[in-house]
């Protein structure tokens, strides 16, 4: 199977929903250009899923009662200023 990497824009909100082909690897995640962003190998041919991704900013509480939170990464803006952390919320 041919993969290949792609980049997905997310927003600082609290919920994400990203459309992956089925069987994405989520590599990371970081600042690009003052925009977060993932990136994740996947692969050329198949069916897409959601992906659910969420934002957190430190000391803001974190409700995981709807399934297992994966961490992805940390991420730093403005110099270290706002810091927020990423996760896959798996269903």
């Amino acid at each position: 199977m041919n993969t290949i990497i792609y980049k997905y824009h997310i927003k600082l909100s609290a919920e994400n929903n990203l459309r992956m082909p089925k069987g994405s690897i989520i590599l990371g995640c970081q600042v690009q250009h003052e925009d977060v962003v993932i990136w994740a190998k996947t692969p050329t041919k198949g069916l897409a899923e959601d992906r659910h991704i969420r934002v957190f900013g430190t000391g803001q509480i974190i409700d995981d009662s709807e399934g297992e939170l994966i961490y992805i990464d940390t991420v730093q803006l403005r110099g270290g200023k706002f810091i927020f952390h990423v996760f896959e919320l798996k269903i």
